[in-house]
């Protein structure tokens, strides 16, 4: 019976030291990793965490550069960058079969992802078996020399009523919310690229019309200004969607699956802001989406 509780203790204690380790390992890449960002200019605007005990990895986002950071902190340090306007597919895999996928050329223009808007998975929604053997976040870019690019989550046989895949499937969620929320963007510059080039087109046929004089000056006049009003409405609009997502509410109504409550929390949680402003908030942007 001693030698039962002996060992018992004995196990309880190595378990203790190595947690102490693991975690004085893993402080110790993430501050290198956080020296390596900042000597390549890398400005961390926000961070998604993976920390679980053999597995500590970070999703960081530097909006001002419009990049993002694949970092693998524990076992491994290793430090990924990609630009926003590279990445064109991101998927959920678990099990080797693919759970959620969105890629840029199926997002659609103004603001939603194509799909089901509420596809972001949940830990009690997948499959029926009671474990699982993997879950990883695969990314493709369009660059052709690193096109392949995998978050490895799970690695090993995990129950899906433990915290550690409550975890891992939290993480999966952020991720894949973050970078469809970039892809939509990049579709976005797109979409304003091409209607800059309409509107020149536009113009120069106009203006050919004027110096062939098949338009006298005065209908050119009244013709250039509708193109301009046209632009103007259409612009405008774009931008009031981009302006007022400066609090991220796109990324919290895929996150969400649009339950306005939650994306007030949230938003309360992260800004410290009152329930009526976060509230109008919320409802200015969805209003405007």
């Amino acid at each position: 019976m001693y030698i039962i509780l002996i060992l018992i203790i004995t196990f309880i204690i190595i378990g203790i030291v190595g947690n102490i380790i693991y975690d004085k390992i893993a402080k110790k890449n993430s501050n290198e990793i956080d020296e390596k960002l900042g000597q390549v200019g890398f400005k961390t605007s926000q961070i998604r965490v993976l920390d679980m005990l053999d597995n500590r990895q970070q999703l960081r986002v530097d909006s001002e550069h419009k990049k993002i950071a694949i970092c693998n902190i524990f076992p491994q340090q290793n430090i990924n960058i990609l630009n926003f306007s590279d990445i064109i597919e991101c998927e959920i895999v678990q099990d080797s079969k693919t759970i959620i996928k969105d890629g840029i050329g199926r997002a659609i223009i103004g603001g939603a992802i194509a799909g089901s808007v509420g596809a972001i998975i949940a830990s009690n929604t997948i499959e029926t078996k009671d474990v699982t053997n993997n879950l990883y976040i695969k990314i493709i870019t369009k660059d052709i020399n690193n096109s392949l690019h995998i978050i490895n989550i799970i690695k090993a046989e995990t129950k899906k009523y433990s915290t550690e895949y409550k975890t891992a499937i939290n993480f999966a969620n952020n991720v894949y919310a973050t970078l469809t929320s970039i892809m939509n963007g990049n579709n976005n510059n797109d979409l304003q690229s091409d209607n800059s080039k309409d509107f020149i087109e536009q113009l120069e046929r106009l203006s050919k019309l004027k110096s062939d004089e098949i338009i006298t000056n005065k209908e050119f006049e009244a013709i250039k200004q509708k193109i301009l009003d046209n632009k103007n409405e259409t612009f405008g609009k774009e931008e009031t969607i981009i302006d007022n997502d400066i609090y991220k509410i796109e990324q919290k109504i895929q996150l969400y699956n649009n339950n306005k409550i939650r994306i007030i929390n949230e938003l309360m949680n992260e800004t410290g802001l009152g329930l009526p402003a976060a509230k109008k908030i919320v409802d200015d942007y969805m209003k405007n989406r």
